[in-house]
């Protein structure tokens, strides 16, 4: 014989207050033996509309740090210890690298840059590695203007819309490539300053992501190699900068 489960009246509205006995009664404000989360606390959180949260951490800001790669000749690799990330396991933010110097030539290189776990820099303890090119070239015919918007170089091979250039000339400053007009034209956002004829633009590659970084040295430092794919027809130096949390 299946037994039967009768059920007993709800009173008051409340779902928790069962007729039939005290033993079937749930009273929502007295739970104070459960410490002080009552129903009514609780109920007190909701009204308020009050976040009650514990801050837990906050985002710092990027660190920036800055470092180089100097005497490219030929396809060729050269290492850097960066100082200063801050731990052994930073996380880069972005990465920024170009040709720094003024090469007395056009260039249009290929790169491998690559990031290790100690100064040894083997491959087997590669962490992250990246491919880009660099190019140089120069302001030809007529200075860019300040607040102007480009103006004619000696090629735009290796560039592209988007990019963003650093112009060498006066007070260097980068802007963004808006056109590629032609094969020695580019139109660019609105320049701070002005550019002389012979005055250098660069590429800027940009690298951007959460990259998680390991230093088995303990040390501090970002383990960094630079490899030229190609072959730059003078002798050629790279800037890097890197945004470290």
């Amino acid at each position: 014989m299946n037994p039967k489960i009768w059920p007993q009246g709800v009173a008051g509205g409340n779902s928790h207050d069962h007729a039939g006995g005290d033993g079937a009664q749930i009273d929502h404000t007295t739970l104070s033996n459960i410490g002080s989360d009552t129903h009514t606390t609780i109920d007190s959180h909701i009204d308020d509309a009050t976040l009650h949260f514990t801050r837990i951490s906050t985002f710092q800001a990027a660190t920036a740090l800055t470092g180089s790669f100097a005497g490219f000749t030929t396809t060729e690799t050269i290492t850097a210890n960066i100082a200063s990330a801050g731990s052994n396991n930073p996380v880069i933010r972005a990465i920024r690298a170009w040709i720094s110097n003024d090469p007395g030539a056009d260039q249009n290189i290929n790169f491998r840059l690559s990031l290790y776990n100690s100064d040894s820099m083997t491959e087997d303890e590669l962490m992250a590695d990246f491919f880009f090119n660099l190019t140089y070239t120069e302001v030809k015919t007529a200075e860019w203007a300040a607040s102007g918007t480009g103006g004619d170089v000696d090629s735009t091979a290796g560039l592209v819309k988007y990019d963003l250039v650093r112009l060498m000339g006066g007070t260097a400053e980068n802007v963004r490539i808006s056109a590629v007009t032609d094969s020695d034209t580019l139109a660019v956002s609105t320049l701070v300053g002005a550019h002389a004829v012979d005055s250098g633009v660069v590429r800027i590659a940009e690298i951007s992501g959460n990259i998680q970084l390991l230093d088995a040295d303990g040390t501090s430092e970002i383990h960094a190699k630079l490899e030229t794919l190609s072959a730059p027809n003078a002798s050629m130096n790279v800037a890097i900068a890197i945004d470290v949390q």
